[in-house]
């Protein structure tokens, strides 16, 4: 189907700092960096303003454009050297560079500190040469994957001996030799042809969620915020949370809703969570528990505590008796929770229609 130039105005006007209109136009790498750098620093989604209308032309593989590209092919044995592709392959490859180096945690321990440092020095050249990788190949034209990551590499190598870390260094050898190594790619209007949208977003998710797992951890790792007039990482402040009092009571009700659910299903847990009262639910946990309506909280503890002294699983030996003994145990202690929260709402029902 011919691409609109129209409709691809109005995607870039209104998605073309995320890259909508790149995907559209099947230009699925640009859009994916379009997407993680905020329409390329907004100096891509800017210049597309004028570059809309070629890129429109190649994806209907305009006769005009194509007869131009053949001459091109013929006059020059390797593509034209693109100054705007190779600045932006060195800064968003940079910029990659230091989100990995800085998304992995380096600890005060001796030998996670190493292990963490290492895995940073080797993941974050790979993580460079596929940005630039992604960046320097879109369109006609295309290099082996081999000749960034080299770059990349060798640049790990050199910083090495220098004792140094330098995220610049990778991207920039990585630009030199993917553009160095630039062919002709005679094959891609057929691939374009081929590609299934399917196929297309599953790729696109796959880079996309790894782009998320390094900003993830980076912010994880380096957003810091103040607690108790002291600056602390986000890390450590979820930490610090987790184990509040108000969190152990949150993850307690969590664990009394779970053994519910695994004791009564789904339905019952719905209508104690919705509606606070499930019938079918209430007799059972009498009849578990072995009493009836007009039993008090006190009858209702001690029967607790009997009945989960008598079905604890760490009595039982046997394995298939542990197990049973494991269903029996936590229908119990959901029966004790339900009937104990069930009486307390009464309770408070009664306290508020008599005042």
């Amino acid at each position: 189907m011919a691409k609109s130039l129209k409709k691809a105005y109005f995607i870039w006007l209104f998605g073309g700092l995320f890259g909508l209109h790149h995907f559209y136009l099947k230009r699925d790498k640009q859009a994916f960096i379009y997407l993680t750098t905020f329409g390329g620093f907004l100096i891509g989604f800017l210049r597309d303003i004028y570059r809309l209308p070629e890129y429109v032309r190649e994806a209907n593989e305009d006769a005009v454009y194509v007869e131009k590209l053949k001459k091109q092919q013929e006059q020059l044995k390797t593509p034209l050297f693109l100054t705007s592709r190779f600045i932006g392959s060195i800064a968003v490859g940079s910029l990659f560079g230091y989100l990995t180096r800085n998304s992995i945690n380096i600890t005060d321990s001796e030998t996670e500190y190493l292990w963490a440092e290492t895995l940073a020095r080797f993941l974050s050249p790979l993580i460079v040469s596929l940005v630039v990788y992604l960046i320097g190949t879109e369109g006609p034209i295309k290099c082996s994957f081999k000749w960034p990551l080299l770059g990349a590499y060798i640049a790990l190598a050199i910083d090495a001996l220098r004792k140094t870390t330098s995220n610049f260094t990778p991207a920039l050898l990585g630009s030199i030799l993917l553009n160095w190594n630039l062919e002709w790619d005679f094959d891609y209007f057929d691939r374009r042809k081929n590609k299934k949208l399917f196929k297309r977003i599953i790729y696109f998710s796959i880079g996309l969620t790894i782009f998320a797992s390094i900003l993830g951890l980076f912010i994880w790792n380096n957003a810091t915020l103040e607690s108790d007039g002291k600056k602390i990482t986000l890390k450590e402040y979820f930490i610090k949370l987790y184990n509040t009092e108000e969190m152990k009571k949150l993850r307690e009700v969590f664990s009394m809703l779970w053994n519910f659910y695994k004791a009564h299903g789904i339905k019952r847990l719905i209508n104690h969570f919705f509606y606070g009262y499930d019938p079918e639910a209430i007799a059972h946990a009498y009849k578990v528990l072995e009493l009836n309506e007009r039993s008090t909280q006190q009858d209702i503890d001690q029967k607790c505590r009997l009945l989960s002294r008598k079905w604890h699983p760490d009595k039982y030996k046997d394995f298939e008796k542990k197990q049973n003994a494991e269903k029996i145990f936590m229908d119990i202690q959901a029966s004790c929770n339900l009937l104990s929260e069930h009486r307390r709402n009464k309770s408070d029902q009664n306290k508020k229609s008599e005042m």
